[in-house]
């Protein structure tokens, strides 16, 4: 019986899949929430991690309002 899985952080030719995410942003600071897509490449044994629901920390411009996935690319 598996115990669950884990990124080794090792890759063949750095495999990752182009995942498009439709996100809602809730910004820090008193800024509204939003609704927007963002394809990132995301490690497969990670996606589970992008599941409906979840939770994702992200970094936030509050200018130009682009955000980017904040976690370890490995």
């Amino acid at each position: 019986r598996g115990k669950g899985s884990f990124d080794t952080a090792m890759r063949v030719e750095r495999v990752y899949l182009l995942v498009r995410l439709k996100l809602q942003v809730q910004p820090e600071g008193g800024f509204p929430a939003y609704e927007t897509e963002l394809v990132a490449p995301i490690s497969p044994v990670k996606l589970a991690d992008f599941a409906p629901g979840r939770s994702v920390k992200l970094r936030f411009d509050p200018v130009s309002r682009e955000i980017a996935i904040d976690q370890p690319m490995r």
